[in-house]
């Protein structure tokens, strides 16, 4: 939530106990793209992990809230590859105007990434994972994980399919990667 006079904006997510307020009074004003943030408006970019179908309704739940909080938000999507994801990450770097990154995080053991999100951190931008997160080695690359903790889900879902079938049978799992 942004405060009447943008001092900070409060990141509150899924799987976590507490709210984190994030001051990005760091970030500098600029112009890299025809469709940058106003002058004095927040910028912030979505770094999926895939190019699936499912990133959809995400974009449209950012596009609306991005209108009812008049910022600027753009969903850039991966293809499937570490590089590719680290040259998305290396790009948000590059636009002044970007205040804040958000990663799907492709691998989550790739140093490169893990590099990519601390550079982005140091440069004053607030860094968040969403439903896949850094190598818990890393977590200092980024300000807030948002998402699942995914073997409870997956206790969850077993519990849940036992249930359903209690005298056996065969299921399927899918996964969006």
């Amino acid at each position: 939530v942004r405060s009447t006079n943008a001092d900070f904006f409060l990141l509150s997510g899924c799987g976590g106990s507490s709210d984190q307020a994030v001051n990005p009074g760091t970030a500098s004003g600029g112009a890299a793209q025809a469709s940058a943030a106003k002058p004095g408006g927040l910028r912030f970019i979505f770094v999926t992990n895939s190019n699936a179908d499912w990133w959809n309704a995400m974009e449209k739940g950012m596009q609306d809230a991005a209108a009812e909080f008049d910022v600027k938000a753009e969903m850039r999507r991966n293809e499937q590859q570490s590089q590719g994801q680290i040259r998305l990450l290396e790009d948000a770097l590059s636009l002044d105007d970007v205040s804040g990154v958000a990663v799907s995080v492709f691998e989550a053991e790739s140093p490169g990434i893990a590099d990519a999100l601390k550079r982005l951190k140091e440069a004053g931008k607030v860094v968040i994972t969403v439903d896949s997160d850094i190598a818990a080695n890393a977590v200092d690359a980024r300000s807030a994980y948002i998402g699942t903790f995914n073997v409870k889900a997956g206790e969850a879902a077993g519990k849940a399919a036992a249930a359903l079938r209690p005298d056996g049978g065969k299921t399927a799992v899918f996964v969006g990667t």
